[in-house]
């Protein structure tokens, strides 16, 4: 997708240094949730955009100005990374796209789809209660 959207999944991202400051200042609203993210803040893309909807009152439902554009940009190998205990692992979302049951053991594969399945509830469930979070900000600033 691209143009003018909600929220921008990034590879890359390029915002005003005022909008940062504001990512900090409205973090508090979502740290009960971080505890759920691998590693701390995954997802700080989708926060950052409803950060900069809430800083230039995008009204709850659009139109969003987030601007995305597909970019051409390389992927990682898809070699195995080692965890901090020394042990071939894969991509903290998964990477379902480059693990398959065919060419991967079984474990590998359970491992990252379970590891996807987690990722994606958590980014789904950050981005419901941030927004919502971040629309009732201003009543009980």
């Amino acid at each position: 997708m691209q143009g003018d959207v909600e929220v921008v999944l990034t590879k890359f991202m390029v915002l005003e240094k005022q909008l940062c400051h504001s990512f900090f200042e409205y973090s508090p609203l979502v740290s009960d949730l971080l505890p759920e993210s691998k590693p701390l803040w995954n997802a700080e893309d989708i926060f950052m955009s409803l950060t900069a909807n809430h800083v230039y009152k995008v009204p709850f439902r659009g139109p969003y100005n987030n601007y995305a554009m597909p970019l051409d940009v390389w992927e990682a190998d898809d070699i195995k990374y080692k965890g901090a205990d020394d042990i071939e692992t894969e991509n903290v979302s998964g990477n379902m796209d480059r693990i398959k049951l065919d060419n991967s053991n079984s474990m590998v594969y359970w491992s990252a789809w379970s590891k996807a399945q987690k990722h994606t509830r958590y980014r789904g469930r950050l981005w419901y209660h941030a927004k919502r979070r971040l629309a009732k900000f201003d009543d009980i600033k």
